[in-house]
């Protein structure tokens, strides 16, 4: 899906136009870690792409950057077939 016209990407970010859905299809298929960041961390992440591009190094070392803080909000999704 995409590429996406956005007229405000924070309004967007904060009322959840964008919807992901992921479920595993094998058994061991891997879990899904997911994470409810704040809007505000949403949005710089996509000023960063925008800026820079997804495999930029600005992108790499913002994610580096947040990995700790976004870990300590994450959740993971059941590893079972179905589930996600």
């Amino acid at each position: 899906l995409g590429p996406f016209v956005v007229r405000d990407a924070l309004v967007a970010m904060r009322e959840r136009h964008f919807v992901s859905v992921h479920f595993n299809l094998t058994k061991d298929g891997g879990a899904l870690v997911t994470c409810d960041s704040p809007a505000w961390l949403s949005w710089l992440t996509y000023r960063c792409i925008v800026a820079f591009g997804i495999y930029s190094t600005a992108h790499a070392l913002l994610t580096r950057i947040a990995s700790p803080f976004l870990a300590a909000f994450a959740s993971t999704a059941p590893n079972a077939v179905g589930a996600g």
